[in-house]
């Protein structure tokens, strides 16, 4: 379900309602064979209403950001971000204006932004007056609740429906494969970029009330869905990956919840 109430924040998002309810998380052996062991136990938890953005935070909306702000991201501060060229590289300069360096195309507006870290992406969440999605929260909305593995059902992904595998080797407009879209109707959830999570990297059962949510514990941050450059098992909607809350890589983003 659409909300088309307009956005109280400083950006417009096109949020999906999520109504309240179970949801199912990870993975079970007879279903998935490509499962990670840090997919397992699958289960079921409840969730309350919330929203989430169809589409991640843009480039364009997170320059809104930083004119508003003045805000200089982790890797402006440290001087550098890794980035996919023909190779895993850091490079001197690349941030989110430009993840390939300074030398390196500008990012376009319409793309995901990258090369942001978890402290970028919950500052910029601080502004806009909104907030991560947590893990289960993410993989709600991406799956649905029949437990399928990729976002549009069980079917292997194909280029009509995600950006993966190094079959574009750079982001894309967000939007750009509906085909691709979740039964709650979210883009982009297989692919094109790893989105932060609100959630610590922690052994499944999911319990919010363990800690996992704390934002200011430290430790490995959650992403999810894989990127341009994941194969087709890095792509599924249980997969969960964790990099550290100050990394900043050309193939991480985000996407927002309230």
């Amino acid at each position: 379900m659409n909300s088309s109430r307009p956005s109280p924040t400083p950006c417009t998002f096109d949020w999906i309602a999520i109504p309240a309810g179970e949801c199912l998380l990870g993975s079970h052996s007879r279903q998935d064979r490509d499962m990670w062991d840090d997919e397992r136990p699958q289960h079921r938890v409840h969730l309350p209403e919330y929203r989430i953005a169809r589409v991640p935070v843009t480039v364009a909306q997170f320059r809104a950001f930083v004119a508003a702000t003045g805000y200089r991201t982790t890797a402006e501060q440290l001087g550098s971000a890794f980035a996919w060229t023909t190779r895993w590289e850091e490079l001197p300069g690349a941030a989110w204006h430009h993840p390939r360096g300074p030398e390196g195309p500008a990012a376009p507006d319409d793309h995901p932004v990258t090369c942001v870290s978890w402290f970028d992406a919950r500052t910029f969440c601080a502004w806009a007056g909104v907030r991560l999605p947590s893990e289960a929260e993410w993989e709600q909305a991406a799956r649905g609740g029949d437990g399928r593995l990729w976002p549009w059902g069980n079917e292997p992904p194909a280029p009509e429906r995600c950006n993966f595998d190094r079959l574009v080797a750079t982001t894309t407009p967000v939007g750009s494969y509906p085909a691709g879209a979740s039964p709650h109707g979210l883009l982009d959830a297989a692919g094109n970029v790893w989105e932060w999570c609100s959630s610590l990297h922690r052994p499944y059962p999911y319990d919010p009330g363990d800690g996992r949510e704390d934002p200011e514990a430290p430790g490995v941050r959650v992403v999810r869905g894989g990127c341009f450059t994941s194969d087709f098992r890095l792509v599924r909607c249980a997969v969960r990956s964790g990099y550290d809350p100050d990394d900043r890589h050309g193939i991480t983003g985000f996407r927002v919840a309230a």
